[in-house]
């Protein structure tokens, strides 16, 4: 376990800024989000309606905040959600829903969700779910920081 997270982290440091996952099969959702999230510094946005390819690119590239759309033709979100958490428990997950029903809202918990995004959202709530999320990226690298230091 502690070899995992070694590498997480030092796979994230050696890519310059935060990468941004967004999935959604909204092609509008997609542009949209993409445009506004460019205009800020130090993030790197990456959207796919395709949930596998957000997967293949999780498998080489750290991702440090996703927001996922729960409803998705190929695969549930929160299924994506479990699978981005399996590749880097780190990764900070959002899911975008117009439904809320407690058994939505505990399994997206269960499966690691770490936020929830309800629809009809605004830019702000983006703007909180990637600021929360990297405000945890940074705390867990300061962790991690520290813990290799205090092993040499």
């Amino acid at each position: 376990m502690e070899l995992l997270l070694i590498s997480i982290y030092l796979k994230g440091v050696l890519k310059m800024g935060y990468n941004v996952v967004i999935v959604d099969d909204d092609e509008s959702i997609l542009e949209s989000l993409e445009t506004y999230i460019k205009t800020k510094e130090e993030l790197n946005v990456i959207c796919f309606e395709d949930p596998m390819k957000a997967i293949d690119f999780a498998k080489i590239n750290t991702v440090h905040v996703a927001i996922v759309d729960i409803v998705l033709p190929q695969m549930d979100g929160l299924e994506l959600v479990k699978n981005l958490k399996s590749l880097n428990a780190l990764t900070y997950t959002a899911v975008i829903t117009g439904n809320s029903s407690i058994d939505r809202v505990l399994t997206a918990i269960e499966y690691g969700a770490n936020d929830y995004i309800l629809k009809p959202f605004n830019l702000d709530d983006i703007d909180e779910v990637i600021e929360t999320g990297l405000k945890m990226v940074c705390k867990w690298r300061k962790v991690l920081k520290a813990s290799l230091s205090t092993e040499e």
